[in-house]
């Protein structure tokens, strides 16, 4: 028979038993998708270097070394002058600052990988050169991503580390805690 020491005891120790579930749920439904990360990341350690060596590239599917064959890609090139308008021009000789994009695709056993480059090079000041780059299955919305800033004492830019998984599931389990 139970005592009613026992009842509360079951009564105080059955929502935190719940909460750890949730907690236990919630990281291994909601975090970034472990084959994602398997996959992309390597993709992103080579295009993250290169750019770092040799600077932004004519096209991503140039960079040698990449453990697959990309497809698709689509590049954008807008040059603009500093201005409260933010003025787009014709030519870089004109420009202040380039913004360039460029996505293409990769399959790795039957599944679409997307990578975008958002880049924006300063041509007056150069410190205020940024960009990013993520790979990210569209499937399931995880991905990498990694930042690149212009690195004034050596000439060159850096990236911050690879891997920062982000997730875009949505729903009560996820996003109770991502906001």
């Amino acid at each position: 028979m139970y005592t009613l020491a026992k009842v509360l005891g079951w009564i105080i120790a059955i929502p935190f038993v719940l909460l750890a579930l949730f907690a236990f749920a919630r990281f291994v439904s909601c975090g970034p998708n472990w084959e994602v990360v398997r996959v992309a990341k390597p993709v992103a350690k080579i295009i993250a270097d290169d750019i770092v060596k040799n600077g932004i590239p004519e096209s991503l599917k140039d960079i040698k070394g990449l453990p697959y064959e990309l497809q698709g890609c689509k590049k954008k090139v807008i040059y603009k002058i500093d201005t409260f308008m933010r003025e787009v021009v014709e030519t870089r000789d004109k420009a202040d600052y380039a913004i360039t994009t460029e996505s293409c695709y990769f399959i790795n056993r039957k599944k679409s990988y997307s990578i975008s480059l958002w880049f924006v090079e300063n041509y007056k000041y150069k410190e205020r050169s940024n960009g990013t780059v993520k790979i990210y299955n569209s499937k399931t919305y995880t991905g990498l991503g990694t930042s690149f800033v212009y690195n004034k004492k050596n000439n060159t830019y850096q990236y911050d580390r690879i891997g920062d998984g982000y997730s875009h599931h949505h729903g009560i389990l996820c996003s109770a805690f991502n906001h």
